[in-house]
């Protein structure tokens, strides 16, 4: 009797972290889409951006969204491309929006379920879990950055079963998820190998399983190569990681911790340092020599020196949480009491997961003021005679808006990375004189832009220097301008 309570409690105890985990990843998603960022600019301008592929069957070379076509150009994540492109056109935004839920809902299950595989248990662990399940998701937003987190989860349940077997089979799931990656989010194609790269440090192996991680290594950069941009895709990464090229400090997530973001910073280091004295305390010292501890300093290390990296940190940290618990001693409680607590604390993750489901359905199919006043005017602006395919004026953020609904901006989320990392043309340094108002319509006269959308109240030099040219306000609500110029005849 008491082993069969045992056994029940430990299932509802099972379901009830699943509902709980699940309910922070929906809250954090909540959160997101009710400030539009379930479908935010970059998401906007991979549907352009996958609605070119679709009509041209390939993949692009040079920038084929803005007017800067000289650029050389990376679809570092073309088929969530074509597939966001399909479902907008499809099915709608909405249906854009239950994608992104969906795919971190799935990120955040995956990730889970391998975190208990390995080892994680108790509730003081599924409460981290929680949070920074809750603190994920609201860094993943409007992209695929998932998939990456699936990755790394895939990658790290494989290397656990390696360590336990040595079964050598088991090695092939490195280049695959090489492959994948690849081609879902080429410029984090090292998600793939950093599990091998780790193992090689193992105490735990021996020369011959080493040589065996090795080959492996060497098998999944060839399988990341396996992407339509070859060789190029791999060198993407390693050029923007810790860059101080001055032309990618507009890229949030490719800015360093320190000093931008030091609440972060600290606890990046915080966590690492609690990480390696739990795992020296409970395994020995020889345990820090262990994938899961180089997994946790390499990528403290690289948050620290870009941002991007801090989501697959924060997913290390819940995976070597369920290492470290798993090294642990198990507490033996009364089952009676346990199966009893299970099911009140089920009950109750039920109850919070039906409501944060209904939270997030509310919110799914709600429009952002910014992206409605966008939207908005880029309507009033085509009333005006300006068609589709016409080059506008923009700054990023209203860039990719333009890409969205079919026009060629200045500016978009990808210009400044791409003329940061190659070095090609700097359009980037003429696009902010104008929008600061310096030469603002000899710069529209020279690339032939006849139109601007700007958000109101950002660029009021250069908005009072198109109007002082004559340039027509066609719309202005408070968050979003739009000025035709008077060479345009076609809205007369």
């Amino acid at each position: 009797m008491g082993a069969s309570m045992s056994s029940e409690s430990q299932r509802a105890s099972a379901v009830c972290a699943y509902l709980a985990v699940a309910s922070a990843a929906i809250i954090g998603l909540w959160a997101v889409s009710m400030s539009g960022g379930l479908f935010g600019p970059d998401a906007r301008y991979m549907v352009a951006a996958g609605r070119w592929i679709l009509e041209n069957g390939r993949v692009p070379e040079t920038d084929p969204l803005t007017l800067h076509t000289q650029l050389p150009y990376i679809c570092q994540q073309w088929p969530a491309c074509v597939l966001l492109a399909l479902v907008h056109d499809l099915m709608g935004e909405t249906a854009v929006h239950a994608l992104f839920a969906f795919i971190d809902i799935l990120g955040t299950f995956v990730l889970y379920l391998v975190a208990r595989r390995v080892g994680l248990r108790g509730a003081l662990a599924t409460v981290l879990s929680c949070v920074i399940v809750l603190w994920m998701a609201v860094m993943e937003a409007s992209t695929p950055r998932a998939l990456d987190v699936i990755c790394i989860a895939l990658c790290w349940g494989a290397t656990a079963r390696y360590v336990e077997t040595r079964d050598l089979r088991i090695l092939a799931t490195f280049p695959a998820i090489g492959i994948l990656i690849a081609n879902i989010h080429g410029a984090l194609w090292p998600c793939a190998l950093m599990l091998p790269l780790s193992l090689l440090i193992d105490a735990r192996l021996n020369i011959r399983s080493r040589c065996q991680v090795v080959l492996a290594a060497v098998l999944t950069v060839c399988a990341c190569a396996l992407n339509p941009y070859g060789a190029s895709m791999l060198a993407l990464p390693f050029q923007t990681v810790g860059s101080d090229n001055p032309m990618l400090t507009g890229v949030w997530e490719l800015r360093p911790m320190v000093p931008g973001y030091p609440g972060e910073a600290a606890f990046t280091l915080g966590s690492c340092a609690a990480v390696l004295a739990l795992t020296a305390k409970r395994g020995g010292a020889v345990r820090l020599f262990s994938y899961g501890c180089a997994m946790t300093v390499g990528l403290a290390a690289l948050s620290l020196m870009t941002r991007r990296n801090f989501l697959l940190y924060l997913a290390v940290l819940v995976l070597v949480s369920g290492e470290l618990v798993g090294i642990g001693k198990t507490h033996e409680g009364s089952p009676f009491k346990d199966a009893m607590a299970a099911r009140v604390s089920l009950f109750m993750a039920g109850s919070v997961l039906i409501y944060t489901i209904f939270l997030l359905g509310t919110a799914l199919d709600s429009d952002f003021p910014r992206y409605v006043s966008q939207s908005a005017a880029f309507d009033a602006t085509h009333r005006a005679g300006v068609d589709t395919g016409s080059p506008i004026l923009t700054d990023l953020d209203t860039g990719c808006e333009a890409e969205l609904m079919g026009y060629r901006p200045t500016l978009d989320t990808m210009v400044e990375v791409l003329c940061g990392v190659y070095s090609g043309v700097d359009v980037l340094t003429p696009a902010a004189a104008a929008l600061t108002g310096k030469n603002t319509t000899a710069y529209c006269e020279e690339l032939g832009i006849m139109a601007a959308v700007l958000p109101s109240g950002y660029y009021d030099a250069a908005v009072s220097h198109l109007q002082g040219a004559g340039w027509v306000v066609v719309h202005d609500d408070g968050t979003t301008v739009a000025l035709v110029s008077p060479n345009f005849k076609a809205w007369d």
